[in-house]
């Protein structure tokens, strides 16, 4: 169901909406546009069902985007740029490349992708085909964040902790895996009786990847 007009609401209600801000009203949007992209697909949500989520008049959302594809990619970069923001790792900056710090980083990243799973859900539901949308998501911020990890594992490569040259089958060996388990955390939920999104979990998985890694450049050394 649509979000009523203003004239149509109660003066409490018209007044609450006349005071909310553009920007807040923008992020109900993206919100929901997330929400729904990720649980349906492009193709599955409607501007009518992210008016219905958000609370948002259908046409009110014609003033922040003039149509569907503008939507979606806002929405994709409101998620991504979440997760940008919560990984905070010194990859710019010399550090000191450790087990410790390796494993912290990666519970951390599994942890936040946890907690917003349309990180992992958005790329699932537009990668088993090509379209307009994989094209703009490989380069918009696959690609980008492919760089920005093989530049974070130099530091353990020139140190003989990890191989070389091989970031993309470390980045799905990683955090593969687990974003695997969280898009379908229900049913491997039901299977394992486990929460695929709390700490422990997360905590878990690092540890025995770390564990596997380390393992794995002792025997090679």
């Amino acid at each position: 169901m649509v979000a009523p007009s203003l004239a149509a609401d109660p003066p409490s209600t018209r007044q609450k909406r006349l005071r909310r801000t553009a920007e807040q009203t923008r992020l109900l949007i993206l919100i929901a546009a997330s929400d729904l992209f990720a649980e349906r697909g492009y193709l599955g949500a409607s501007l009518g069902d992210i008016s219905e989520r958000s609370g948002v008049a259908k046409s009110n959302i014609f003033h922040f985007y003039k149509n569907k594809d503008e939507l979606w990619k806002d929405a994709v970069d409101y998620t991504f740029n979440k997760i940008s923001a919560l990984v905070d790792v010194p990859v710019l900056h010399n550090f000191d490349p450790t087990w410790d710090l390796f494993e912290g980083f990666l519970r951390e990243h599994i942890l936040t992708c946890a907690r917003f799973p349309n990180y992992v859900k958005i790329p699932l539901m537009e990668g088993s085909q090509r379209s307009w949308r994989t094209e703009w998501l490989a380069e918009r911020h696959i690609k980008p964040s492919m760089i920005w990890f093989e530049r974070f594992l130099a530091p353990f490569v020139a140190k003989g902790m990890l191989p070389a040259g091989k970031a993309f089958e470390l980045q799905a060996l990683l955090s593969g895996g687990a974003q695997l388990l969280f898009s379908e955390q229900a049913l491997f939920a039901d299977a394992l009786g486990k929460d695929m999104l709390g700490e422990t979990f997360a905590a878990d998985y690092a540890k025995f990847v770390v564990e596997v890694l380390r393992k794995a450049a002792t025997t090679n050394m």
